[in-house]
């Protein structure tokens, strides 16, 4: 079973100013979440930071080549192809590359 912690108030890291202006279409709900991430290097685990229909923002453990399409695989809620959108040194953004209403449908009740 996947481990959920999702906060009203928002999570430490929610705070940290990146310097870079919002332009997720979707709006994104903090969550803390184990997941894993399936690439052509292998699957790494993380953990889910924060989560919308768009995609998702993920910290790391280990690094891979983040030029190639990913899966982020969500326990129960499943796998969902994406693209990385950005990386930081711990971090990087993901969007999801599957349509947004699939993505709403499989993670109802979550977000």
């Amino acid at each position: 079973m996947t481990e959920v912690t999702a906060a009203a108030e928002e999570l430490p890291w929610d705070r940290i100013d990146r310097g870079w202006a919002e332009r997720r279409e979707y709006e994104r709900k903090s969550v803390v979440m184990s997941a894993s991430i399936e690439t052509a290097d292998g699957v790494f685990d993380c953990l889910t930071a924060d989560l919308g229909f768009g995609g998702a923002r993920l910290h790391l453990i280990e690094s891979f080549d983040t030029a190639k399409p990913v899966v982020l695989i969500l326990g129960d809620y499943g796998r969902f192809e994406a693209r990385v959108a950005w990386r930081a040194t711990a971090e990087i953004g993901l969007q999801f590359t599957v349509d947004a209403d699939e993505v709403a449908q499989r993670l109802v009740g979550l977000l």
